[in-house]
């Protein structure tokens, strides 16, 4: 990249209220050495655009498959993800919920009969022009600190401009497979709000839902059942969070509400077959997988 700039005026940016705030959408630029894993938080669809280097991904059933520069790919909500580095990477990253516009939500939906025409297989789609130079200016503006809320939606909103401009409606339908003709249902509703509550109980209060009803739904929509699930989501963050290689056990278990040492300690060798200073030291070489529950 080219020497960035700093931004002019930037206490005037720092203390807007809509400076690094979470918002439905946000951008990022990543760099990742040879061997390094690629992490990912599924809570949002991810669209990630490789603008240099390769990489190996496993997304759910898809397992070994191979990106590289001038590609890019959507990881679904809720996906179980893993990734590693095989060439030195450069890539844009954007998390978001649901198309940022009106008018993006519905083009989705009217694309839905082109899904019947379509064998879904997690390919890579190429990324043609102006994407290239999208993400190189998009790549130096978050280099150079341009962090407001606003700024964010409206990339998101022009990069699916060039989408449907410059790109077929099936490309964009394979491309955007897993969230074509779906709207905010059940279970974008459990991955959007199950960090937001401290039980079960809780989310099903939010949800204005029975407990049979909401447990009837959630079997049918993740075929699982709910404790088993968000025992799959505390597993794989704790994974996560030990994958930094200079995780500290205590912090992990506090930020995860663990209310003592041991009780973590003992959930972690009864979920996961490791004591948190063995997941330290394996998690970091990828010796310890996300996975499915029941797996």
């Amino acid at each position: 990249m080219n020497e960035k700039q700093s931004l002019h005026y930037l206490n005037e940016h720092l203390s807007c209220k809509h400076y690094r705030t979470k918002n439905d959408t946000a951008f990022a630029y990543r760099e990742l050495e040879t061997g390094m894993p690629l992490t990912l938080n599924t809570d949002t669809h991810h669209l990630l655009i490789f603008m240099e280097g390769s990489c190996v991904i496993d997304c759910d059933r898809f397992a070994g498959r191979s990106f590289s520069e001038g590609e890019m790919v959507l990881i679904p909500m809720s996906a179980v993800f893993k990734a590693k580095v095989r060439k030195k990477l450069r890539f844009l990253e954007m998390r978001f919920d649901t198309p940022a516009s009106c008018c993006d939500k519905m083009v989705l939906r009217s694309y839905s009969h082109f899904k019947s025409k379509i064998h879904y297989d997690f390919r890579p789609t190429p990324v043609r022009k102006p994407l290239p130079e999208f993400c190189e200016m998009l790549a130096y503006c978050l280099g150079s600190e341009m962090q407001c809320a606003h700024f964010h939606e409206l990339k998101h909103m022009e990069l699916f401009f060039y989408l449907r401009g410059y790109y077929s409606k099936e490309e964009i339908t394979e491309l955007l497979y897993p969230i074509v003709n779906r709207p905010m249902d059940f279970k974008d509703f459990v991955c959007k709000n199950y960090r937001n509550v401290d039980s079960l109980d809780e989310l099903i209060a939010l949800s204005n839902m029975s407990k049979r009803t909401f447990f009837r739904k959630f079997k049918a929509e993740f075929d699982m059942t709910a404790y088993q699930w968000l025992l799959k989501q505390t597993c794989n963050t704790i994974i996560r969070e030990f994958s930094s290689p200079d995780a500290v056990p205590k912090d992990i278990a506090e930020k995860l509400g663990f209310d003592s040492a041991s009780n973590f300690c003992n959930f972690c060798k009864r979920n996961l077959g490791c004591t948190p200073t063995e997941l330290a030291q394996k998690c970091p070489n990828g010796e310890i997988e996300l996975r499915h529950v029941g797996s």
